[in-house]
């Protein structure tokens, strides 16, 4: 449980690699993750040195030619209106702890560029899933990458589950020299969390069980 509370998105990594061996324990701990009939649909990808350097490259280039993002999943174009209350709320407040105005577009747009280039982490672990599973796989997907923050925090190390890192996924398959058919669903940079960052003291809200859950008895 003390993981499970303690574990927060990190958004500023120390310059200092990840053991080899602490890794492969944290992506083993990963694979017991549950899925529909034992389908175990995830890929993994870990992109470091100058394969992720070449993918940075990429997408500040894509992002600064204003390139439209084309995700392998389409991101959504609403939200219902109590989820789009916290999204913009945990903007805000995100802002508000690194000391961003709200006019301050240059802040902003750098804190965006920092994103694209994974905030300082040594590692991005990319998820794939192949083109011939269904969207259910998806949610197989997302047991995967929580059991994975889960075990990375427990090795002492940060994570970041990023929508940003897959609106061009034709750059990150062309650097990891992957076929088309493997669709890129999550980038999460992992690494040693630097705890003297200003946003990595923030912390998002949580709704309460009695906002989130019905008993029915």
């Amino acid at each position: 449980m003390e993981v499970i509370r303690s574990r927060h998105s990190v958004r500023a990594y120390q310059d200092r690699p990840v053991p080899d061996e602490v890794l492969e324990e944290v992506l083993k701990g990963a694979l017991q993750s549950p899925s529909w009939g034992n389908t175990q649909p995830w890929e993994v990808a870990v992109a470091g040195g100058t394969v992720l350097q070449a993918i940075k490259t990429g997408m500040l280039q894509a992002t600064t030619g204003k390139r439209p993002p084309a995700p392998d999943f389409p991101f959504p174009a609403a939200w219902p209106e109590a989820n789009r209350e916290r999204y913009f709320e945990n903007g805000e407040r995100m802002h508000q702890a690194m000391g961003i105005a709200r006019d301050d577009e240059k802040a902003r747009e750098e804190h965006g560029r920092r994103g694209l280039e994974f905030f300082g982490a040594p590692l991005v672990l990319f998820l794939f899933l192949d083109e011939g599973l269904s969207t259910y796989s998806l949610f197989d997907l997302g047991l995967f990458a929580q059991t994975l923050m889960l075990a990375a925090h427990a090795f002492g190390l940060g994570t970041c589950p990023m929508a940003r890192a897959v609106v061009y996924p034709d750059i990150v398959r062309a650097c990891l020299n992957l076929p088309a058919g493997k669709k890129l669903a999550l980038g999460m940079p992992i690494g040693y969390p630097d705890e003297k960052a200003p946003i990595n003291q923030y912390r998002s809200n949580r709704v309460s069980l009695v906002e989130a859950v019905r008993f029915f008895r």
